[in-house]
């Protein structure tokens, strides 16, 4: 990856941190492998102004790194935001991974990040773990050719999602 770094959470004893917040700002729980359009919270650009968080621009891929059952799940950003420590930002690096093969190989590793999680109270896997994973890549040249079959279904599936969401938000107005 070219940026692999794990969210932090701005405290909460400091409410201009959160209050009337623009930012989204997920947690392990939001990511259902799957597009990510809205977060339960949010906090302030304040917050991000004085690097209590860090912020991922859209395109990031979010995966959770604490807690069974939720260790591995993913979430792909669809706007700025940030995320709790429990979870790490990896956008890849062109040179050696496209978007899709890094977003799917991660789905294929997920039990074996489970497997290497580890905590009495609570499972989790360390940004070093991820990092050091061993995994086979192809070619670049096939991992293009893998993304262009894949990226217009992931348009579709994102598309989708939106339109249920919309959906739902109407269906709550009604």
């Amino acid at each position: 990856c070219s940026r692999m770094n794990s969210g932090n959470t701005p405290s909460r004893s400091y409410p201009d941190y959160w209050d009337g917040g623009t930012v989204a700002w997920y947690k392990t729980k939001e990511l259902w492998d799957g597009y990510l359009f809205e977060s339960e919270e949010r906090i302030s650009e304040l917050a991000v102004a004085e690097k209590k968080t860090r912020v991922f621009e859209t395109g990031t891929i979010l995966m959770a790194i604490y807690g069974s059952p939720t260790v591995g799940r993913l979430g792909i950003t669809t706007g700025r935001c940030a995320c709790n420590q429990a979870a790490l930002g990896m956008i890849p690096d062109p040179t050696k991974v496209t978007f899709w093969m890094l977003y799917y190989t991660l789905l294929a590793l997920r039990v074996e990040f489970n497997n290497k999680a580890q905590g009495a109270a609570q499972q989790n896997i360390s940004k070093e773990k991820v990092a050091e994973m061993p995994f086979l890549l192809p070619t670049m040249e096939t991992q293009h050719q893998f993304d262009e079959v894949v990226g217009p279904m992931q348009a579709m599936l994102r598309n989708l999602q939106e339109r249920n969401r919309n959906l739902r938000t109407t269906r709550d107005l009604l």
